[in-house]
């Protein structure tokens, strides 16, 4: 089994690859920032970002992506496979399934009316790289695409899928119940992540030394 933190900026994406029956297998939690899949350099040219070019790599390996896990909205984790959607038509069809706790589902969990505020949307139109105003809801996207595995994921449930099993650690209930509200976006300055320019490429025992952990 092989894991890899893609560059995600002050974000996560995290891809997991391994052999199940000789066959290879990945797994893909959270997409990080834009940028993660394409942005525009200054130049105006396209930069593609490490999401990019894995999904590249996976299609010319005629592998898919198994599993996608989205842990939750924030733009740091989701805003990537946003991106991805809304660029590459043809996304959906190299995704097994998609494990999402969407606003949609929280609310029926708990019967209560779902925040508009926390829709998300994407425009598969769109060609340039500015904001997203109106376009396709995410959820409906997804579940219309036959990926979604539209169930709620709470803690301590397992699974078994793609030969191994899955022991859920978060969310419980409670923080479930949090997800109610509508999402608040961190201004990138509050944020003490690796999202600053030059620890990058530091590694973990340069991390460690570093004045940051003293």
């Amino acid at each position: 089994m092989k894991i890899k933190f893609l560059k995600a900026f002050n974000g996560d994406a995290i891809l997991i690859s391994f052999k199940e029956n000789g066959e290879t297998r990945n797994i893909l939690i959270d997409g990080g920032m834009p940028a993660t899949y394409v942005k525009k350099g200054k130049n105006g040219k396209l930069e593609y970002g490490e999401l990019k070019k894995t999904v590249d790599k996976i299609k010319e390996n005629n592998e898919k992506i198994d599993l996608l896990v989205l842990t939750h909205v924030d733009d740091d984790h989701i805003a990537g496979v946003l991106n991805w959607f809304e660029k590459d038509e043809e996304a959906h069809s190299y995704i097994g399934k998609v494990w999402f706790n969407s606003g949609r589902l929280i609310s029926e969990y708990f019967d209560e009316e779902e925040n508009k505020d926390n829709f998300l949307t994407f425009n598969p139109d769109e060609t340039t790289l500015t904001s997203i105003g109106q376009g396709v809801k995410f959820e409906d996207y997804i579940e219309t695409k036959g990926t979604w595995d539209r169930h709620i994921v709470t803690a301590l449930e397992y699974f078994e899928y793609l030969g191994i099993k899955f022991k859920i650690l978060s969310p419980s209930p409670d923080k479930l119940k949090l997800l109610l509200g509508k999402w608040e976006k961190e201004e990138p300055e509050s944020l003490d992540t690796s999202a600053e320019k030059n620890d990058y490429d530091f590694t973990l025992s340069e991390h460690i030394a570093s004045d940051k952990f003293k």
